[in-house]
């Protein structure tokens, strides 16, 4: 039973009653089992803390972009996506513009926790941000701009939910 509290911290919870989504949990204690007949077979409760956000297995899908265009946002919620952007230049997401000034391959931008790499290497030195903030996604359509010099722009959006 000791491998549900081998690793601390949030993990992934699905269950079949809502196949749409899964939602972030930590185990809230350790797990003593109830042993049946002849130590064969026994019960136990397991008990959960989630955060209180749904996350659509729907936010999980990249979307591509190699020109201008949209995305649609489904949700009431704002919602912090991942860019993976190659090129360098000038990019519009939503309300933001977001400046890279250095790129070898591809800078991958994680707008929730607020960080620039490139696997293991910190970019965060090669991307101005115009108003200080990642680009979100605001509920309904957001603009996509390519400037001049980005080639493609990979967007993976983690839509959620309450």
């Amino acid at each position: 039973m000791n491998f549900l509290l081998v690793d601390a911290g949030y993990h992934r919870l699905e269950d079949s009653y809502h196949p749409e989504v899964y939602r972030l949990a930590v185990m809230e204690s350790g797990v003593s089992p109830r042993m049946g007949a002849r130590n064969h077979a026994g019960t136990f409760d397991l008990t959960f803390s989630c955060k209180p956000q749904q996350y659509l297995k729907s936010g999980e899908r990249t979307t591509v972009f190699t020109e201008n265009g949209s995305l649609f946002n489904p949700t009431r919620f704002d919602s912090k996506p991942l860019l993976r952007v190659y090129g360098t230049g000038q990019l519009g997401v939503g309300e933001e513009t977001v400046t890279i000034t250095a790129n070898p391959d591809y800078i991958d931008l994680d707008c929730e926790s607020e960080d620039a790499f490139r696997g293991a290497t910190n970019m965060n030195g090669a991307v101005t941000l115009s108003g200080g903030e990642f680009p979100v996604l605001h509920p309904n359509s957001n603009g996509i701009v390519l400037g001049s010099g980005i080639t493609r722009l990979e967007i993976t959006p983690r839509w959620w939910r309450l």
